[in-house]
């Protein structure tokens, strides 16, 4: 049986040039981004326009800060765009209990 899964040793090291960027995105979730100033909401907004970006990232890296009044890494640098979507969808002002912006923290 073992025979048949064609076992090797070994190890081969491999180098691979890739190019792209990595772009990393602070996204302000603080409880102001739900004004209607704009349609829907601040929030929902910046969440479509984040989302469409990521659309376009081919072989490219992304990570998502969230902040309020605490800034937080949601998700490290990764080119799982999936994951990504997934992490922005769920940005609401709910994930940070210090709300209140204080950018020069």
């Amino acid at each position: 049986v073992v025979a048949l899964a064609r076992p090797q040793l070994g190890s081969k090291s491999e180098t691979v040039k890739r190019e792209g960027i990595e772009l990393m995105v602070a996204m302000d979730i603080s409880n102001s981004m739900l004004s209607d100033d704009v349609k829907p909401n601040r929030l929902a907004r910046a969440k479509a326009i984040v989302s469409r970006i990521i659309d376009k990232l081919d072989n490219n890296k992304i990570g998502l800060v969230f902040f309020a009044g605490d800034a937080y890494v949601q998700l490290p640098i990764t080119g799982d765009m999936i994951s990504a979507k997934m992490f922005l969808d769920n940005a609401s002002p709910d994930l940070i209990q210090v709300q209140g912006t204080q950018l020069e923290q």
